[in-house]
């Protein structure tokens, strides 16, 4: 298969460097008093001691799928301000990853993933808190319906992959925060 040069930059090179300027949005500053409540919960060494923390917690509890993650990332990474920061990086690759897949069906621009350096994904990227995850979990579930009701979708393994997707990532946005329950009214209304 040869891709002409242009079609490597709209396939790979556009994602790569919007993923890229993101990435360098992420500090070793030190924590705010809510990034403070996500380190906190990555202290616990074992995985009961953390879900006792998370139930001793006040506004944290309504964040478990988020707190959970981070936790694990912490198990993984460190704890450091970057290391927990970092955590933010597989969630905004989703968010591009998607954006992508939307973009080429809908046969837009890659050039409109630019929109992502609108200052609200770079400040975000700089904070150890459920935004980042919440837009990539997001984006992930509204490409899932886009692929899921477009014609253009294979119907076998595309369709399957998708349909697993959708839940997948809709458990994770509203399990990131419970106050994303309120997105499944407009996603019922949508469908």
């Amino acid at each position: 298969m040869n891709i002409p040069a242009q079609g490597l930059l709209s396939r790979f090179g556009i994602p790569l460097a919007v993923f890229a300027l993101l990435t360098v949005a992420v500090s070793g500053e030190s924590f705010w008093i809510d990034e403070v409540s996500t380190a906190w919960l990555t202290l616990p060494p074992t995985l009961a001691g953390f879900w006792q923390s998370l139930g001793e917690t006040g506004s944290e509890a309504q964040m478990p799928v988020f707190a959970l993650y981070f936790w694990c990332w912490a198990k993984c990474f460190g704890l450091s301000e970057v290391a927990l920061r970092c955590a933010n990086l597989p969630w905004i690759l989703a968010a591009v990853w998607a954006m992508r897949v939307m973009l080429v069906r809908s046969g837009s621009s890659p050039l409109s993933l630019l929109w992502m350096m609108l200052p609200v994904f770079p400040f975000y990227m700089n904070e150890a808190r459920p935004y980042i995850m919440t837009a990539g979990s997001a984006f992930v579930a509204l490409a899932a319906v886009d692929a899921l009701f477009s014609d253009d979708e294979p119907r076998s393994g595309g369709k399957v992959l998708w349909a697993w997707l959708f839940p997948l990532s809709l458990l994770v946005c509203v399990g990131s925060s419970l106050l994303n329950l309120c997105l499944l009214p407009a996603l019922a209304a949508f469908l």
